[in-house]
């Protein structure tokens, strides 16, 4: 199963961003495949660790492209 978690960065150290890192890696964990897409985040490391299976977007085109099949 894929999972697809959309918001605006990752690199700041907020509570949204540390239950989502947290979500992210313990779904890999567990086999699914896990995406953050980020349209504010380019070139910023995160702030919390993400494991390196979780595939990251870091542009608002791709966010388009991901979700315009949802809504045909």
């Amino acid at each position: 199963m894929k999972i697809v978690y959309c918001i605006s960065a990752m690199f700041k150290p907020g509570g949204i961003e540390r239950v989502i890192a947290n979500k992210v890696n313990y779904l890999v964990n567990y086999g699914y495949e896990a995406c953050i897409i980020t349209p504010d985040q380019v070139g910023r490391p995160d702030f919390f660790p993400i494991d390196e299976r979780v595939v990251t977007h870091c542009a608002f085109d791709s966010i388009i492209r991901l979700l315009l099949p949802l809504f045909k």
